[in-house]
């Protein structure tokens, strides 16, 4: 949405300057995400729309799989951005998504990408600022592009937490809990060195109950494009119905004047935690 005159806007005030105001600053924030006029999208600015006249029915299957190959594409982009550790490129996707969250009334979401693209801009200083947009992917593999998100560790670690706790057997003590703490990262790695293995069989002995399941979906994904191919999903057949989706349309617009008021008010929210806590405290 042009976030260009926004980060050089914010670049340009620092916490206590009394020249330039903070309000200011974060108004273009919301003047950027209203770039797009105060009216609505139009169906004709989004491309692969199966209905060019308003006389001719809609595809909805073709609507359908377009939206779902759409998102599909997004989430693998978001992923490719983890893992290389762009933050630049994750910064861009959380403002794609603040639309998104709007339009699906998810506030808590809104907020959260509103304060994301904040304390990347500047607003919270420059350690935050770095921190934000930098710190915030894990390597715990030691592998070059393999970062993954840092609250995604988090549910790791709670994860192999939980799993040393089934072995107390509900015996709960605090010098317990703290033994299999500092225990989670020799555990995971001395796993397969400290369980026996049976000589005859390639199956192993120990079989692993949490975590995410790793599979080759080669074959699936090569019968799934054959089906989709002789299926025709995306040659536009006017009328066509979309089995589980009674209706489904293509959300072809986006409410930029209510988003502009919601991101008003963060910003002011915003401003006067950043008085309280940073200029007022100086």
């Amino acid at each position: 949405h042009g976030d260009g005159q926004m980060s050089q806007t914010l670049d340009q005030m620092s916490l206590g300057d009394d020249q330039i105001s903070l309000a200011a600053a974060l108004e273009s924030q919301a003047d950027d995400l209203g770039s797009h006029g105060d009216g609505q999208m139009t169906a004709t600015d989004v491309s692969g729309s199966s209905c060019n006249s308003e006389t001719a029915e809609p595809d909805e299957k073709l609507d359908f799989h377009l939206d779902l190959l759409y998102h599909g594409i997004l989430l693998m982009s978001q992923k490719y951005s983890t893992r290389f550790g762009d933050g630049e490129g994750a910064l861009a996707f959380w403002k794609n998504s603040i639309g998104d969250y709007h339009q699906e009334k998810k506030p808590k979401y809104r907020i959260c990408a509103h304060r994301k693209v904040a304390a990347c801009a500047g607003c919270l200083g420059p350690k935050v600022q770095c921190d934000v947009l930098h710190n915030c992917f894990i390597n715990d593999k030691g592998l070059a592009d393999s970062n993954i998100e840092g609250d995604l560790k988090v549910e790791h670690v709670n994860a192999q937490f939980k799993a040393g706790l089934i072995h107390l057997c509900g015996n709960y003590t605090e010098p317990a809990l703290q033994r299999i703490a500092m225990s989670m990262d020799m555990t995971d790695q001395l796993k397969e060195k400290l369980y026996p293995q049976y000589v005859d069989s390639e199956d192993c002995i120990l079989s692993e109950h949490v975590g995410h399941r790793v599979a080759d979906w080669e074959d699936q994904i090569k019968k799934g494009v054959e089906d989709v191919m002789d299926s025709k999903i995306f040659e536009i057949t006017p009328g066509r119905k979309m089995p589980g989706a009674p209706q489904y349309k293509r959300k072809t617009s986006v409410d930029f004047k209510g988003l502009r008021r919601f991101i008003k008010n963060y910003n002011k929210e915003l401003e006067y935690y950043i008085k309280d806590t940073y200029v007022n405290a100086e």
